[in-house]
């Protein structure tokens, strides 16, 4: 078997990086790329399937308000807190 693997790898290596017929793929080789991609497709449905439901139960209809705790919350940090505060800022020595 090893002299057999070894000529199937040296054979399949060579269809890498050429432009050739996608039939010259072994048979093999593309029944496990289409049956991991239908794994992929299948998990990424169920997630966003998933992410529906979670919205549907747990939003409400129409727009999204803040409420009140956190506009206190907000209205409560320190100056610099923001979000969107510069992380980097200017080094007085680069001036």
């Amino acid at each position: 078997p090893r002299p057999a693997a070894a000529a199937q790898a040296a054979k399949t290596a060579q269809l890498q990086g050429s432009s050739s017929n996608p039939a010259a793929i072994p048979a093999f080789i593309r029944a496990d790329f289409a049956a991991a991609t239908r794994d992929v497709l299948y998990a990424m449905a169920a997630i966003m399937a998933i992410a529906a439901l979670v919205a549907l139960r747990g939003l409400t209809r129409g727009l999204q308000h803040d409420t009140t705790q956190t506009q206190q919350e907000a209205s409560s940090r320190r100056p610099g807190e923001e979000p969107d505060t510069d992380l980097y800022p200017a080094r007085p020595w680069e001036g």
